[in-house]
């Protein structure tokens, strides 16, 4: 989790990088700049070392892997429960035998 973290991070960093260059180099901006509005700080992210300067999609892009972490957590919880429920089950099964 902490090196797709650190992926996406470095990912972010160097695209903001980037378009800060060439807002440098280019300083006409079009009127189509949808995609490029940026939002105020959020302490979430920060939690997570992210930038403060993300756009749409680099949200967007995190909330992605953080969804795809979400269902794998779920999974592991998933199969976690059904072998504790396995062990469970033989172990009664088995109080029962001995009985």
């Amino acid at each position: 989790m902490n090196s797709v973290l650190e992926a996406l991070r470095g990912r972010i960093i160097a695209e903001i990088a980037l378009d800060e260059q060439r807002s440098k180099h280019n300083p006409i901006q079009s009127t189509n700049t949808m995609g490029m509005k940026r939002k105020e700080p959020n302490n979430a992210f920060e939690k997570l070392k992210f930038p403060s300067g993300m756009t749409y999609g680099h949200r967007s892009s995190l909330r992605k892997e953080c969804s795809r972490f979400l269902r794998f957590a779920y999974l592991v919880d998933f199969i976690s429960l059904e072998a504790l429920s396995n062990i469970y089950k033989n172990s009664v099964e088995e109080l029962i035998a001995r009985l």
